[in-house]
C-alpha cells in the first residue's frame, strides 16, 4: 500500500496500491484492476485511521487509476474494515459497482 497509510482516518480520501513490483503484481492480478471494483486488502486496518494491522481486512472500491508517481497507484476508498479479520473476501470476477448501478 501507498499514499493513505497513516491517515488520521478513513471516512474521505483514499489509500492506493502500489504497482511497481512485478511479481506482486502478477500473483495478486492488481494489472486487472478495474475503476468500481470491490477489493479487498489483507493485514490492513480502517477502524481509526488506515493502518497496516496483521489479520485484520478493509473491503474497498476503486476510485481512481494507477499513477507513475512513487507511493500512488489505484485508489480504494474504503467501504468497512475489521480489526480482527472477522470480514471473509470472495473472490468475484464481476465484484464492480457496473453490476449494481446497470441492469442486467
Amino acid at each position: 500500500m501507498g499514499s493513505g497509510i497513516g491517515s488520521a482516518h478513513s471516512f474521505s480520501g483514499d489509500y492506493d496500491i502500489q504497482l511497481f513490483d512485478g511479481p506482486t503484481v502478477e500473483e495478486y492480478k492488481l494489472a486487472d484492476i478495474r475503476l468500481g471494483d470491490f477489493v479487498a486488502i489483507s493485514d490492513a486496518d480502517a477502524t481509526y485511521g488506515r493502518i497496516y494491522k496483521t489479520g485484520a481486512i478493509v473491503i474497498g472500491i476503486v476510485v481512481h487509476s494507477a499513477c507513475v508517481q512513487a507511493g500512488h497507484g489505484p485508489g480504494v476508498m474504503v467501504v468497512m474494515s475489521s480489526k480482527n479479520g472477522r470480514i471473509k473476501p470472495i473472490i468475484d470476477s464481476e465484484a464492480n459497482l457496473s453490476r449494481i448501478f446497470t441492469p442486467l
